[in-house]
Order: C-alpha cells, then structure tokens, then sequence
C-alpha cells in the first residue's frame, strides 16, 4: 500500500492544489504544538531563493512559483512519516530516535515522487542533510558537486533557519552563533559558495542589522517567474 494513503484521504487534482495537499499533511502532522512544519518551509524557500540568486542560478517556475522555494517549501515532508513519538517528541532525541528520524530525507523523496513532483524538488528532500565532504544521511550517496545543487542550496538555508528557530525540544540559537557555526562547516558540512552566496542575501543583512521579521521576504526576486 502506498504510504501517503497512511496519511491523508483521497484527494481530487481537479478541486485540490497539490500544494494545498501537501500542506494538509504538514498541518497534520504538528497540530496542538506549537510548531509549524509549514512555516519553517516557507521560511527555507524563500532563503533559498535568494541565496540561488546571489549564485545568478537561472531561475525555473511550477504555475510561477520559483523552484527553489518549492523544493524548501516542502524539503521537509518526510517527517510526516517519522513515528509520532519522535516526531512530537520535547526531549532531546535518543540515539534511536535519530535514526528515526534520520530517515525522514528518504521519506519525503519518496512521497514526492509518488505525487509525480518535479526531480527537482525531490533532489532537495533526498539529499538535504547530505554532506559536501561526505557523510550525513541517509549514507551511502554522493559528495561535492555531485550533490544536486538544490540540495546543497537548501542544506545551508535549511540549516540557518532550523537552527535559528524554537522547536518543541529546544530554543533557537542567535543567528550571528550559528552564522559563526555555519563558517566552521564551509567545505566540510555545506559548499563554500552556497555559504558564500549567503552572505549575499537580504536575509543576511537583515540579521546583521537585528531587523525582526527577517525570515519573512514578500519582495519578488528579479529573475522570478
């Protein structure tokens, strides 16, 4: 049996968006907590977003929404599949609770590719917590610029705005703390010139500044479709 049928009723494409689907497992997924699946995937998009266009990537769009902020938009989704007991957990995960949830990465490429979701966008939930100099997880794929540059795109956004954000086991780290971290990681976590191109975003100079709101972008970028 297919593992989205585990997880949301049957839906019509006709009368549904599949961003609306997608979204309603999301919701489901955290409702009565406090945190919002939804809006940390917002959040990594539309950082990821800017940070492809420091890189001057050609920018490709899905009925004009751009691709990088749907592959952030929705990088997270497997987690719906990971065993409720970890996924709402507010302790710190155990070793096994890790692994658990360590296999979210493949759950959400393959609920994706189910949908028939553009390679693109499921690149970037196989591969976001794949390493650049190797490691990560899940093992066992690839390293450097074999990496979907997608993937290693989100990984630095995703890493930045996870980081930087309360979750049910813990409060968010300062972002200057973890642009510190993100420093450290360049060439062995994350691709130097996504962390370079970071630099380069709105979303950096805002935090620089200490402006609020800063993970909330409505500005069109200038190659979007």
């Amino acid at each position: 049996m297919s593992s989205i049928q585990f997880l949301a009723e049957p839906f019509d494409l006709g009368s549904h968006s599949l961003i609306a689907h997608l979204e309603a497992m999301m919701a489901r997924a955290f409702a009565g907590t406090s945190y919002s699946l939804i809006e940390h995937g917002k959040a990594v998009g539309e950082l990821s977003a800017q940070i492809a266009e420091a890189l001057d990537y050609p920018f490709a769009s899905i009925d004009g929404i751009d691709l990088f902020r749907l592959a952030g938009r929705f990088h997270d989704i497997g987690k719906v599949l990971v065993e409720e007991k970890v996924r709402l957990s507010t302790q710190t995960f155990t070793p096994t609770d890790m692994v658990k949830m360590q296999a979210h990465p493949e759950f959400g490429a393959r609920i994706l590719e189910e949908l028939g979701v553009s390679r693109f966008i499921v690149d970037a939930a196989r591969y976001h917590h794949v390493r650049f100099s190797g490691g990560g997880y899940p093992r066992g794929f690839v390293s450097g610029n074999a990496i979907p540059f997608v993937a290693r795109v989100v990984a630095v956004a995703d890493y930045f705005i996870a980081r930087t954000e309360t979750r049910l086991h813990r409060d968010g780290a300062s972002p200057l703390a973890v642009w510190k971290d993100l420093l450290e990681l360049r060439g062995d976590w994350f691709d130097p010139e996504v962390v370079d191109a970071f630099a380069r975003t709105t979303v950096f100079k805002n935090m620089l500044e200490g402006k609020p709101g800063r993970f909330v972008l409505k500005a069109p970028l200038k190659r979007s479709a």
